[in-house]
């Protein structure tokens, strides 16, 4: 197998990585503002345990996706500019949702 064919592989694993995390953080941060997890201790000590890296991917996966984004030379196609988007919705929801 040849280097480039390597590195599309991984870059195809990396961007599905991405992806996935990416929507793991949205919802995690959409059931936290649209449910009360406290109302059912186990949900809310899942949560409390959950919070802080959920917070570290939030702000970490939008900048690995612009660094893979840009190695691709900032095609439209890249599963890496949808990830930086659910991203921005994910930081947007946090932000201003009540």
């Amino acid at each position: 197998m040849t280097t480039k064919k390597k590195n599309t592989i991984n870059r195809q694993g990396m961007g599905k990585l991405t992806i996935i995390l990416s929507f793991v953080v949205l919802s995690f941060i959409a059931v936290a503002k649209l449910f009360d997890v406290y109302k059912i201790a186990v949900v809310g000590a899942v949560f409390e345990i959950l919070w802080l890296p959920m917070i570290l991917l939030l702000f970490i996966l939008p900048i690995l996706s612009i660094i893979y984004w840009a190695q691709e030379k900032f095609s439209a196609r890249s599963v890496f500019l949808y990830a930086i988007l659910i991203s921005i919705a994910a930081i947007i929801l946090m932000v201003y949702y009540k």
